[in-house]
């Protein structure tokens, strides 16, 4: 389903969230995309918000190294000579520490077999 096809054709009112929510979750159902995130917030609600905020810190802080160790290098020093992108800055950290990035691992001679 299309997000803009629903909400065109909703019959809530776009004021009332919760029943806007609720006609999403009917119309969608099954293994689309808006389902799983629907099924997700509504898990995330159950947790005490403390806990909540934890696993979305979590999830944020593994996507933002991810996405930082797959560039390559050069990427990211012509971007901090433009000032920089906040990725680059996590980069370079992650480069500094001594983590392992996924240009280094492709670059990386193999170690001779024995």
């Amino acid at each position: 389903y299309d997000l803009e096809e629903i909400l065109k054709n909703n019959k809530a009112k776009l004021q009332d969230e919760e029943a806007l929510a609720q006609e999403i979750i009917q119309q969608t159902a099954g293994t689309t995309l808006i389902h799983k995130a629907c099924r997700l917030a509504m898990s995330l609600m159950d947790l005490q918000e403390e806990e909540m905020w934890e696993i979305i810190q979590g999830v944020w802080v593994e996507m933002l190294c991810y996405s930082a160790s797959r560039c390559r290098g050069f990427l990211h020093a012509k971007s901090l000579g433009e000032g920089g992108e906040y990725l680059s800055y996590v980069w370079l950290l992650w480069s500094y520490t001594g983590m392992e990035t996924l240009a280094d691992k492709i670059h990386k001679p193999e170690s001779p077999k024995e």
